[in-house]
């Protein structure tokens, strides 16, 4: 019988994977409508940064805007999460940044927006956004 893996063990197995998966474009990606769904996740970091400041405005269908951090210095694929015009909330947790942080490097246009608040969870799971691809 085979050793089950571990979360993190799948984790890196996954993300290995994606190299496969998404090869350098030479043509930037489109989609048959104007937006494509990506993926949906929860921010992380949100108490480090502004986002106690701006509850009060926060709603569902409100537009974020997403920026790789190739330099950070604890993950290579960092995507930082911001309220435009107002500042920082957090990142994408790092299990799903990787797509999002290549297609962010080679240009793609990307748009992400609130979905749901969860007021009544921890500070780190309190917002959930979605990512779509534009065309």
């Amino acid at each position: 019988m085979r050793p089950i893996l571990s979360r993190k063990q799948f984790l890196k197995t996954f993300s290995l994977g994606l190299a496969v998966v998404l090869p350098k474009l030479d043509q930037p990606l489109k989609c048959a409508t104007k937006s494509c769904y990506l993926q949906s996740c929860r921010l992380a970091g949100l108490s480090y940064y502004h986002y106690q400041e701006f509850t009060q405005t926060l709603q569902a269908g409100k537009v974020l805007e997403l920026r790789a951090e190739p330099n950070n210095p604890h993950d290579p694929y960092a995507v930082e999460v911001f309220l435009p015009g107002q500042g920082k909330l957090g990142y994408l947790p790092r299990n799903c940044n990787h797509v999002v942080s290549h297609l962010l490097r080679q240009g793609q246009a990307l748009r992400a927006e609130i979905t749901r608040l969860h007021p009544e969870e921890r500070i780190d799971r309190q917002l959930e956004i979605k990512i779509e691809l534009l065309s």
